[in-house]
């Protein structure tokens, strides 16, 4: 899509969110209401774990594009709180199901999953973008020297020379 001049990044992020997060709970709520319907109930569950996968075009990809330099924290960041839905998960599911075990206790349990998954991906379809973030250039860039040579060290180009070449 994107070489093809077809999309630019932000549609092409929003594209792949839209699939991974807003698609994702759509499917989910659809669990919710197939009530005892089994084979719809697997159906659209098959169905929303399939989605899933367009995330790496997505919400992964879209911490590259918004930040370059940052990246690496932003999706250290973004792996750390996704993790606490897992340990957070059981506990809301008990709190549900534990002496109730009927459709409608799971129905809550799948409409929480649903607008969990899906809100920050329709907030991101209206307010978000693929630009380059200001915060991702440092304030205080370093300025080339005069003669337009980078030097990371504190040794002189000669001194530098001389302790490589006795290695």
């Amino acid at each position: 899509m994107l070489t093809t001049k077809f999309m630019g990044v932000t549609g092409v992020r929003k594209t792949f969110i839209f699939v991974g997060a807003c698609l994702h709970g759509m499917l989910l709520f659809g669990v919710a209401f197939s009530g005892c319907n089994a084979a719809l109930a697997i159906l659209f569950l098959t169905l929303s774990t399939a989605t899933t996968g367009a995330s790496a075009a997505g919400q992964l990809a879209i911490m590259i594009d918004l930040a370059p330099n940052f990246a690496s924290v932003l999706q250290g960041v973004s792996g750390m709180l996704g993790v606490i839905p897992g340990f957070i998960s059981p506990l809301v599911v008990a709190y549900f199901t534990q002496d109730d075990q009927s459709v409608t206790s799971w129905q809550k349990v799948f409409i929480l999953s649903a607008v969990v998954i899906a809100l920050p991906g329709f907030l991101y379809m209206f307010l978000g973008t693929a630009k380059i973030q200001p915060w991702n250039d440092p304030i205080n860039k370093p300025s080339a020297p005069a003669n337009g040579k980078h030097t990371n060290s504190t040794y002189t180009e000669s001194e530098t020379k001389e302790k490589t070449t006795k290695f």
